[in-house]
C-alpha cells in the first residue's frame, strides 16, 4: 500500500492524498497501541510517514488549509521517541506558523519548552512554558506533565507540589478523559510526589 501510495500521490487529489496517507499513519499507531508485533520499527516508521506527510502538506484538505494541534503535537511526541531532536527543532521553526495563527505563539513557546526540556535545558524550559497562556484541551496534560517534570528536574519541589495539586484536581473533573488514561496520569503524578518526598527527606518513602 505505501510503495503503490507513494508512486501515485502525484496523480491523486488533495482531500484523497489527506485520507490515504493518513491510513498509513493510524495503521502504524493502531499497531502499536495494541502492543502488535511488527518486522519493522513503527516508531521510526511512524516519523518517516509524518515526514512525508508534513513536507508534501498531505495535511491540507479541500476545506482546511492549516496544520491542526493533534498532527503537530504527535509529530512533536514521536520526535522525542526516536530522538530527532534536530529534526524536531526545525519543524518547529517552519510548521508552527502553518497553524492556525492565534495558537501560533502559544504552541511555539510549548514546542520550545519541551525541547528544551529533552535539551535538559530546564531553565530554558521554564522560561518558555511560564510564556504559555492559551488552554487548548489537547495540550492540557501535556502541559501539566511538562511543567511537573521541569520543576522536579530543577528541584523547585514547592512548585512542583502546587503542580501536584493542581493537576490532581484537573484529572478528578475533567470529564474528557478515559478512566485508563485517568490512572496512568495519576500513576505518574503519585510516583513523581514519592520521589519528591525521597529527595526531600520530609518522610519515609
Amino acid at each position: 500500500f505505501k510503495k503503490t501510495l507513494l508512486h501515485h500521490s502525484k496523480n491523486l487529489r488533495t482531500n484523497e492524498n489527506n485520507f490515504l496517507h493518513s491510513r498509513l499513519i493510524d495503521y502504524c499507531i493502531t499497531k502499536k497501541n495494541k502492543g502488535a508485533s511488527s518486522s519493522f520499527d513503527l516508531d521510526r516508521e511512524i516519523f518517516e510517514l509524518q515526514k512525508i506527510f508534513i513536507k508534501n502538506e498531505f495535511y491540507k484538505t479541500d476545506s482546511n488549509s492549516y496544520l491542526t494541534l493533534d498532527l503537530y503535537r504527535n509529530v512533536l511526541l514521536n520526535c522525542i521517541v526516536v530522538r530527532e531532536l534536530h529534526y524536531m527543532e526545525e519543524f518547529i521553526s517552519k510548521y508552527s506558523k502553518k497553524l492556525i495563527p492565534m495558537h501560533i505563539t502559544n504552541v511555539e513557546n510549548y514546542s520550545y519548552a519541551l525541547l528544551y526540556f529533552e535539551k535538559e535545558s530546564y531553565s530554558k524550559a521554564l522560561n518558555c512554558i511560564n510564556k504559555v497562556t492559551f488552554d487548548q484541551f489537547v495540550f492540557k496534560v501535556d502541559m501539566k506533565n511538562l511543567q511537573l517534570k521541569i520543576n522536579y528536574e530543577l528541584e523547585y519541589f514547592e512548585s512542583a507540589i502546587s503542580v501536584i495539586d493542581s493537576y490532581k484536581h484537573f484529572l478528578k473533573n475533567n470529564q474528557l478523559l478515559s478512566e485508563n488514561r485517568k490512572i496512568l496520569h495519576n500513576n505518574f503524578v503519585a510516583y513523581t510526589l514519592k520521589l519528591i518526598h525521597y529527595r526531600t527527606g520530609s518522610k519515609k518513602v
